[in-house]
């Protein structure tokens, strides 16, 4: 397994079901969520922390406050041979 500074800059990608779709900023449906998001290993964790964060703020139609991230939810887990890089 790649450590995450190993993998190319991907920037944020969309999986539907274990199949790539494509990068969101790409996809009509994600281009308002997206287009003023930075991510990528040249601006740094931060930011792209922070645009991840954003972006599912906006997706869900609330800031991602304590009660978003204490409230129950249902966990997906990917196992770690679902996807051979």
């Amino acid at each position: 397994m790649a450590y995450i500074y190993e993998l190319a800059d991907e920037g944020m990608l969309y999986y539907h079901d274990g199949e790539l779709i494509g990068t969101l900023g790409a996809i009509e449906e994600f281009q308002d969520y997206t287009s003023d998001l930075e991510v990528g290993w040249d601006v740094g964790l931060q930011v792209t922390v922070e645009s991840f964060l954003t972006l599912a703020g906006r997706i869900t139609g609330r800031f991602l406050d304590r009660d978003w991230f204490a409230a129950s939810r249902v966990l997906y887990r990917v196992p770690r041979d679902a996807w051979s890089r």
